[in-house]
Protein backbone atom coordinates (compact mmCIF):
# COMPACT_ATOMS: atom_id res chain seq x y z
CA UNK A 1 0.00 0.00 0.00
CA UNK A 2 1.50 3.61 -0.99
CA UNK A 3 2.34 5.70 1.69
CA UNK A 4 0.55 9.02 1.99
CA UNK A 5 3.97 10.49 1.11
CA UNK A 6 4.11 8.81 -2.23
CA UNK A 7 1.35 9.12 -3.36
CA UNK A 8 1.43 13.17 -2.55
CA UNK A 9 5.03 12.41 -4.92
CA UNK A 10 2.72 10.81 -7.52
CA UNK A 11 0.42 13.62 -7.96
CA UNK A 12 2.97 15.97 -7.68
CA UNK A 13 4.53 14.35 -10.86
CA UNK A 14 1.05 14.08 -12.34
CA UNK A 15 0.73 17.77 -12.31
CA UNK A 16 4.25 18.82 -13.49
CA UNK A 17 3.87 16.55 -16.16
CA UNK A 18 0.35 17.84 -17.06
CA UNK A 19 1.48 21.41 -16.94
CA UNK A 20 4.80 21.09 -18.83
CA UNK A 21 1.99 19.42 -21.87
CA UNK A 22 0.17 22.53 -21.31
CA UNK A 23 2.96 24.96 -21.98
CA UNK A 24 4.51 22.92 -24.89
CA UNK A 25 1.05 22.34 -26.47
CA UNK A 26 -0.27 25.86 -25.69
CA UNK A 27 2.59 28.01 -26.18
CA UNK A 28 1.42 29.25 -29.34
CA UNK A 29 -1.60 31.07 -27.17
CA UNK A 30 0.71 32.63 -24.69
CA UNK A 31 3.67 33.61 -27.12
CA UNK A 32 1.36 35.01 -30.12
CA UNK A 33 -1.97 36.35 -28.30
CA UNK A 34 -2.38 37.53 -31.65
CA UNK A 35 -5.06 40.80 -31.65
CA UNK A 36 -7.51 40.23 -34.46
CA UNK A 37 -9.26 43.77 -34.60
CA UNK A 38 -8.57 45.22 -38.11
CA UNK A 39 -7.21 48.80 -38.18
CA UNK A 40 -7.52 51.09 -41.27
CA UNK A 41 -4.39 52.98 -42.46
CA UNK A 42 -3.51 56.24 -41.02
CA UNK A 43 -3.06 59.43 -43.09
CA UNK A 44 -0.03 59.18 -45.35
CA UNK A 45 0.17 55.36 -44.99
CA UNK A 46 -2.10 53.11 -47.37
CA UNK A 47 -3.38 49.43 -47.19
CA UNK A 48 -1.04 47.44 -48.94
CA UNK A 49 -0.65 43.20 -49.19
CA UNK A 50 2.47 41.67 -48.55
CA UNK A 51 2.85 38.09 -50.81
CA UNK A 52 4.70 34.85 -48.28
CA UNK A 53 6.70 32.50 -50.07
CA UNK A 54 3.78 29.72 -48.92
CA UNK A 55 0.91 31.54 -50.25
CA UNK A 56 -0.81 33.83 -47.94
CA UNK A 57 -1.49 37.57 -48.19
CA UNK A 58 -0.88 39.90 -45.13
CA UNK A 59 -2.27 43.38 -45.35
CA UNK A 60 -0.20 45.75 -44.16
CA UNK A 61 0.12 49.18 -44.09
CA UNK A 62 2.73 51.32 -46.51
CA UNK A 63 3.90 54.86 -46.72
CA UNK A 64 6.31 55.64 -49.35
CA UNK A 65 9.86 57.69 -48.60
CA UNK A 66 9.86 61.48 -49.77
CA UNK A 67 12.83 62.76 -52.17
CA UNK A 68 16.16 60.23 -51.15
CA UNK A 69 15.00 59.20 -47.70
CA UNK A 70 15.28 55.30 -46.29
CA UNK A 71 12.87 53.43 -45.47
CA UNK A 72 11.73 51.50 -42.36
CA UNK A 73 10.67 48.06 -41.91
CA UNK A 74 8.61 48.19 -38.56
CA UNK A 75 7.63 44.60 -36.83
CA UNK A 76 5.54 44.99 -33.77
CA UNK A 77 5.88 43.47 -30.72
CA UNK A 78 3.34 39.66 -29.86
CA UNK A 79 0.18 41.87 -28.78
CA UNK A 80 0.75 44.81 -30.97
CA UNK A 81 -1.19 45.95 -34.14
CA UNK A 82 -1.03 48.41 -37.20
CA UNK A 83 -2.09 51.16 -34.68
CA UNK A 84 0.48 51.19 -32.42
CA UNK A 85 3.12 50.79 -35.31
CA UNK A 86 1.96 53.62 -36.50
CA UNK A 87 2.29 55.26 -33.30
CA UNK A 88 5.93 53.89 -32.95
CA UNK A 89 7.10 55.45 -35.90
CA UNK A 90 5.53 58.65 -36.23
CA UNK A 91 8.86 60.89 -36.22
CA UNK A 92 10.28 58.62 -38.76
CA UNK A 93 7.23 59.03 -40.64
CA UNK A 94 6.69 62.66 -40.21
CA UNK A 95 10.93 63.55 -41.36
CA UNK A 96 9.78 61.99 -44.65
CA UNK A 97 10.98 58.15 -44.52
CA UNK A 98 9.36 55.62 -46.28
CA UNK A 99 7.75 53.31 -43.71
CA UNK A 100 6.29 49.72 -44.09
CA UNK A 101 4.49 48.49 -41.05
CA UNK A 102 4.44 44.73 -40.99
CA UNK A 103 1.16 43.00 -40.12
CA UNK A 104 2.40 39.33 -38.89
CA UNK A 105 0.24 36.36 -40.44
CA UNK A 106 -2.90 35.21 -37.78
CA UNK A 107 -2.81 39.17 -36.57
CA UNK A 108 -5.17 41.64 -37.40
CA UNK A 109 -7.23 39.83 -39.60
CA UNK A 110 -4.44 38.09 -41.95
CA UNK A 111 -4.71 34.22 -42.53
CA UNK A 112 -2.23 32.16 -41.04
CA UNK A 113 -0.83 30.86 -37.64
CA UNK A 114 1.82 32.78 -35.88
CA UNK A 115 5.42 31.30 -35.35
CA UNK A 116 8.99 32.23 -35.51
CA UNK A 117 9.53 29.99 -38.74
CA UNK A 118 6.35 32.28 -40.15
CA UNK A 119 7.47 35.17 -39.41
CA UNK A 120 10.85 35.06 -41.18
CA UNK A 121 8.62 34.08 -44.25
CA UNK A 122 6.42 37.53 -43.38
CA UNK A 123 9.65 39.44 -43.15
CA UNK A 124 11.03 38.54 -46.49
CA UNK A 125 7.70 39.16 -47.71
CA UNK A 126 8.16 42.50 -46.74
CA UNK A 127 11.72 43.06 -48.11
CA UNK A 128 10.78 41.56 -51.53
CA UNK A 129 7.90 44.28 -51.36
CA UNK A 130 10.17 47.04 -51.03
CA UNK A 131 12.44 45.39 -53.84
CA UNK A 132 9.41 45.61 -56.23
CA UNK A 133 9.69 49.08 -55.43
CA UNK A 134 13.52 49.28 -55.98
CA UNK A 135 14.60 49.80 -52.38
CA UNK A 136 17.54 48.07 -51.56
CA UNK A 137 18.72 46.52 -47.93
CA UNK A 138 21.35 49.60 -48.73
CA UNK A 139 18.85 52.11 -48.08
CA UNK A 140 16.67 50.39 -45.54
CA UNK A 141 16.42 50.09 -41.82
CA UNK A 142 15.20 47.22 -40.31
CA UNK A 143 13.29 47.59 -36.34
CA UNK A 144 11.82 45.24 -34.48
CA UNK A 145 10.20 45.85 -30.78
CA UNK A 146 10.13 43.15 -28.31
CA UNK A 147 9.22 40.01 -30.27
CA UNK A 148 9.43 41.59 -33.41
CA UNK A 149 13.51 41.83 -32.18
CA UNK A 150 13.64 38.29 -33.33
CA UNK A 151 11.73 38.92 -36.80
CA UNK A 152 14.06 42.02 -37.60
CA UNK A 153 17.30 40.05 -36.39
CA UNK A 154 16.57 37.53 -38.56
CA UNK A 155 15.66 39.79 -41.47
CA UNK A 156 19.17 41.70 -40.59
CA UNK A 157 21.31 38.75 -40.72
CA UNK A 158 19.23 37.60 -44.17
CA UNK A 159 19.29 40.77 -46.49
CA UNK A 160 22.50 43.24 -44.33
CA UNK A 161 20.42 46.21 -44.35
CA UNK A 162 22.04 49.68 -44.08
CA UNK A 163 20.86 49.32 -40.20
CA UNK A 164 18.75 47.46 -37.43
CA UNK A 165 17.10 49.01 -34.15
CA UNK A 166 15.87 47.11 -31.48
CA UNK A 167 13.56 48.12 -28.51
CA UNK A 168 13.37 45.94 -25.83
CA UNK A 169 14.52 42.69 -26.79
CA UNK A 170 15.13 39.83 -25.39
CA UNK A 171 18.48 37.11 -25.52
CA UNK A 172 15.91 34.41 -26.41
CA UNK A 173 12.31 33.15 -25.58
CA UNK A 174 13.52 30.52 -23.68
CA UNK A 175 15.73 32.41 -21.36
CA UNK A 176 12.64 35.23 -21.06
CA UNK A 177 10.46 32.39 -20.10
CA UNK A 178 12.88 30.54 -17.56
CA UNK A 179 12.97 33.20 -15.42
CA UNK A 180 9.03 33.20 -15.23
CA UNK A 181 8.66 29.79 -14.77
CA UNK A 182 11.96 28.10 -13.45
CA UNK A 183 10.74 24.81 -12.61
CA UNK A 184 10.31 23.77 -15.93
CA UNK A 185 13.15 22.95 -18.59
CA UNK A 186 12.20 25.82 -21.20
CA UNK A 187 14.85 25.23 -23.59
CA UNK A 188 13.31 21.96 -24.30
CA UNK A 189 9.91 22.96 -24.24
CA UNK A 190 9.87 26.58 -26.42
CA UNK A 191 9.43 25.98 -29.91
CA UNK A 192 9.93 29.27 -31.18
CA UNK A 193 12.95 30.57 -29.63
CA UNK A 194 13.61 33.92 -31.30
CA UNK A 195 17.62 33.49 -29.94
CA UNK A 196 18.69 37.11 -30.81
CA UNK A 197 21.94 36.63 -28.45
CA UNK A 198 23.27 33.80 -30.56
CA UNK A 199 22.39 35.45 -33.63
CA UNK A 200 23.90 38.96 -32.56
CA UNK A 201 27.62 38.55 -32.74
CA UNK A 202 26.95 37.54 -36.89
CA UNK A 203 25.25 41.15 -36.98
CA UNK A 204 27.49 43.55 -39.80
CA UNK A 205 25.66 46.81 -39.67
CA UNK A 206 24.87 49.58 -37.01
CA UNK A 207 22.71 47.98 -34.33
CA UNK A 208 20.69 50.54 -31.95
CA UNK A 209 19.51 48.76 -29.13
CA UNK A 210 17.04 51.05 -26.84
CA UNK A 211 15.27 49.97 -23.66
CA UNK A 212 13.66 51.24 -20.55
CA UNK A 213 14.67 51.23 -16.66
CA UNK A 214 11.75 50.12 -15.62
CA UNK A 215 10.61 47.40 -18.04
CA UNK A 216 8.08 44.93 -16.16
CA UNK A 217 8.04 42.52 -19.18
CA UNK A 218 11.92 42.39 -20.48
CA UNK A 219 14.17 42.93 -17.89
CA UNK A 220 16.98 45.92 -19.22
CA UNK A 221 19.83 43.02 -18.80
CA UNK A 222 18.45 41.60 -22.18
CA UNK A 223 18.86 44.25 -24.08
CA UNK A 224 21.82 45.04 -22.82
CA UNK A 225 23.03 41.82 -22.99
CA UNK A 226 21.82 41.78 -26.92
CA UNK A 227 23.84 45.09 -27.48
CA UNK A 228 27.40 43.67 -26.04
CA UNK A 229 27.37 40.65 -28.36
CA UNK A 230 26.94 42.70 -31.56
CA UNK A 231 29.91 43.97 -32.81
CA UNK A 232 28.52 47.86 -33.93
CA UNK A 233 26.17 48.82 -31.19
CA UNK A 234 25.41 51.49 -29.77
CA UNK A 235 22.95 50.70 -25.98
CA UNK A 236 20.47 53.95 -25.01
CA UNK A 237 18.87 53.25 -21.56
CA UNK A 238 15.63 55.30 -20.68
CA UNK A 239 14.88 56.20 -17.38
CA UNK A 240 11.76 54.77 -16.06
CA UNK A 241 11.05 53.98 -19.12
CA UNK A 242 8.53 50.29 -19.30
CA UNK A 243 7.81 48.30 -22.06
CA UNK A 244 6.07 50.54 -24.49
CA UNK A 245 8.92 52.96 -24.52
CA UNK A 246 9.14 53.16 -28.39
CA UNK A 247 5.80 55.10 -28.56
CA UNK A 248 7.95 58.11 -26.40
CA UNK A 249 8.80 61.01 -28.14
CA UNK A 250 12.34 61.27 -26.64
CA UNK A 251 13.01 57.53 -27.81
CA UNK A 252 12.06 58.42 -31.29
CA UNK A 253 13.85 61.26 -31.22
CA UNK A 254 16.59 58.90 -30.05
CA UNK A 255 16.69 57.34 -33.07
CA UNK A 256 16.09 59.62 -35.49
CA UNK A 257 19.34 61.26 -34.00
CA UNK A 258 20.95 58.08 -34.18
CA UNK A 259 20.32 57.11 -37.73
CA UNK A 260 21.04 60.96 -38.74
CA UNK A 261 24.54 60.08 -37.27
CA UNK A 262 24.66 56.81 -39.60
CA UNK A 263 24.14 58.88 -42.48
CA UNK A 264 20.47 57.28 -42.89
Amino acid sequence: MLTIAVRILIFAAIVYIGLAAIIYFQQSKFIFPAPQQVHGPAPGYEAVTLETEDGLELVSHWRPPEADQPTLVHFHGNAGSLLGSTAENALLAAQGYGVLLVEYRGYGGNPGSPSEEGFKKDGRAAMAFLKKRSIGPDRTIVKGHSIGSGTATNMALEFDPAALILVAPFTSVPDLTSKMMPIFPMELLVQDAFDNLAKAPRLTMPVLVQHGTADPVIPIAYGRAVSEAAPDAVFESFEGAEHELTVEPEVQVAQSEWLASKGL
